[in-house]
């Protein structure tokens, strides 16, 4: 058997994708600093933990119309060491543009046949597929497809249709994550839209088991993602010599997902490190894992994928970091942290600069990287 089957795409038009914590309330005159603190992982944790209780709190003053901890609401000036932030890259580089848009043309067909197939064994069921695709048109970056892509071409691969599909397995993979993630953090919107969780509960508003039915057919549709993220990946169309040690990497990358995400729910006890955390719950699966499974797709040797760990770990532990900010920040960074992310990205960069990279990917991983990189100023 030369290949494994292949699932077609169409030609058709694309459809891409539609905080801080501080110490304390500085004083009316903050005494002006030249350069910022320097700041650890524990000093980034610290500050998200920081700004999540502050979210609670704004939460409760809109909720009841006052500020619950203090006679009304401060009328300080804006505070002197936090600049606004954006959730999503503002300007994508080529590098991930171009990838993003045959994503989503990949995405769209597996997803529509995927649908017809359910419709045969189930027709009832066939909505869990609609709301995948919901999921997945609501938007999202594409950057781990971005970065199986460019591990691909890195070792070599030409481009074609099969790294595409292949590609986009680790999206749905993502959907899958990220279906979950809502249900165990209880978020009630992603990307603007209602959480899956929420909007399956939302059909049975007024019944005492709503949350209950609105978390398990979340938890079921995850599942669903996750299934179909192997049969896309295993479906690519890339020869089974080439299929089976990717998927070797891909089974790896899951496993370490899911060894993070333990440690983030016990690190409610402060156990585990922030570095080790964001290792492994988001630099696995983010970047290092992508990169590697691209790679392996092209038959990359072992001191390429050597190399893009050096790019791909200082980057996977900025992205944890860089997507917590956001996710529990309000409308800005705090600039010493901001600084520490992008140091991160930047030993990252200086890393991909290495001879094993053809320089093609090496510019292209680079972009990847610096359009992650966060405003200091």
């Amino acid at each position: 058997m030369n290949s494994i089957n292949e699932w077609m795409v169409p030609v058709g038009k694309s459809r891409p994708g539609s905080q801080a914590g501080h110490e304390e309330q500085p004083s009316p005159d903050p005494v002006p600093r030249t350069s910022p603190p320097t700041v650890n992982s524990a000093m980034v944790v610290a500050a998200v933990a920081r700004a999540s209780f502050w979210n609670r709190v704004i939460a409760q003053t809109l909720a009841v119309g006052r500020w619950p901890l203090y006679p009304g609401p401060p009328r300080a000036r804006p505070l002197p060491y936090f600049v606004a932030m954006d959730p999503e890259i503002l300007v994508a580089p080529p590098a991930l543009d171009s990838v993003r848009r045959r994503v989503d043309e990949a995405l769209a067909s597996f997803l529509q046949e995927r649908r017809e197939a359910m419709a045969v064994i189930a027709p009832e069921a066939a909505e869990m597929v609609d709301e995948l695709r919901r999921v997945v048109a609501a938007g999202g970056k594409r950057i781990r497809p971005a970065f199986c892509y460019w591990g691909y071409r890195a070792a070599g691969g030409d481009d074609g249709e099969p790294i595409v599909r292949a590609a986009a397995a680790l999206e749905l993979f993502h959907t899958f994550a990220l279906i979950h993630d809502d249900v165990m953090d209880e978020s009630e919107t992603r990307r603007g839209e209602p959480t899956t969780y929420v909007r399956f509960a939302g059909a049975r508003a007024g019944e005492p088991d709503a949350l209950r039915f609105g978390r398990s057919v979340a938890v079921l549709i995850g599942d669903l993602a996750a299934v179909l993220a192997d049969e896309a990946l295993i479906g690519s169309g890339f020869p089974s010599e080439r299929v089976l040690p990717a998927l070797s990497r891909y089974a790896l990358m899951r496993e370490e997902v899911a060894a993070g995400q333990f440690l983030d729910v016990l690190g409610a006890g402060g156990t585990p490190s922030a570095d080790r955390i964001a290792l492994l719950k988001t630099g696995a699966y983010t970047v290092e894992g992508p990169l590697h499974i691209g790679a392996l797709l092209a038959g990359a040797p072992p001191e390429l994928l050597a190399a893009l760990s050096r790019f791909a770990r200082p980057l996977g532990v900025a992205f944890q970091f860089r997507d917590d900010l956001i996710d529990e920040g309000e409308d800005a960074v705090p600039r010493p942290v901001a600084a520490e992310v992008n140091r991160m990205i930047d030993e990252a960069r200086s890393a991909v600069r290495d001879p094993a990279i053809p320089e093609e990917a090496a510019e292209a991983l680079g972009s990847l990287a610096m359009a992650l990189a966060l405003p200091e100023g």
